[in-house]
């Protein structure tokens, strides 16, 4: 699967009017298996959860060249469910994964391959009840 990241209206929203660095502070970050919705608009389909990372209150470091990056390590310690990794849903607090035009959330591919995938984990098959490690993850906005 190639990459395809997809920013929501809010989220876009929220660039212009907000510090980048705080919008998902304490957010999570949902990993699935299926298909990807169109956007990240749109509410998750009828797809399996693997596991949910709830990150840190202090999420993302300072941005340098337009690419912001995790701080430290997010960690799940125990994964919902068996399957293979397809796509995440990275997404501020409070948001219910609803059809929104409004919630700020950031939708991506999950594979192996650094560079061919927006997450990239050491394994993309996931286990209940193993961790699940988050070591490398880049906002990346485009510049022209």
């Amino acid at each position: 699967m190639a990459k395809n990241a997809k920013f929501s209206t809010g989220f876009a929203n929220a660039l212009l009017n907000s510090d980048i660095r705080t919008i998902f502070d304490s957010g999570r970050m949902d990993i699935y298996d299926g298909t990807q919705p169109a956007n990240a608009n749109a509410a998750v389909p009828a797809v399996n959860k693997l596991a949910t990372v709830d990150l840190p209150a202090d999420a993302f470091g300072t941005e340098a060249g337009g690419i912001l990056s995790l701080v430290g390590t997010w960690t799940e310690a125990a994964a919902i469910l068996n399957g293979t990794a397809t796509w995440f849903r990275l997404r501020a607090s409070g948001d219910t994964d609803a059809q929104s035009t409004t919630a700020i959330r950031i939708d991506g591919t999950v594979g192996i391959t650094a560079g061919q995938f927006d997450l990239v984990l050491t394994s993309a098959q996931i286990k209940a009840g193993d961790p699940v490690d988050i070591d490398t993850f880049d906002i990346v906005i485009p510049t022209t």
